[in-house]
């Protein structure tokens, strides 16, 4: 897991939560925290991106040539970039600057769904079933993004 400030990666490493923004949730001893974000990522299958949307363009400029090939990603991120030429999707983004699929799960409230979830011990395939999130009609997709950014 990436995290930038170096204490609070000590913090996860020694007490496997992250105090800043889920406390009280227990990450699990498997999760280990690294100010770097090219050691975060080597070797990785999936990649869960929960970067702010402004950071993303130069988070994923900084991922150039580090991904493992035939990786995919999941965003959590929650918003859109605005350029000249219109919208851009941070799904789009991510598939655009590297190359690599990206599914999204966004909305207003899935952090706290989400650590509530794992807090009890379920699974996020079983929280998201749980939470009515399987089954959704994917199509069209832009337009669903487009919907959670803006709640």
């Amino acid at each position: 897991m990436w995290v930038r400030n170096p204490e609070l990666a000590d913090t996860i490493n020694e007490t496997h939560e992250n105090t800043k923004y889920f406390p009280g949730i227990d990450m699990g001893p498997n999760v280990r925290a690294v100010t770097s974000l090219e050691e975060a990522v080597k070797g990785a299958d999936l990649l869960v991106i929960c970067t702010p949307h402004q950071f993303i363009k130069g988070v994923c400029k900084q991922l150039l040539g580090k991904i493992k090939p035939g990786a995919a990603a999941i965003s959590l991120t929650k918003g859109l970039r605005v350029t000249p030429e219109g919208p851009q999707l941070i799904s789009q983004m991510v598939r655009r600057n590297l190359g690599i699929d990206c599914s999204v799960l966004m909305g207003a409230n899935i952090a706290g769904v989400s650590g509530e979830g794992e807090r009890r011990g379920v699974p996020w395939s079983k929280l998201c079933a749980r939470s009515g999130l399987a089954g959704l009609d994917p199509h069209p997709l832009e337009g669903r993004q487009v919907g959670a950014a803006c709640v």
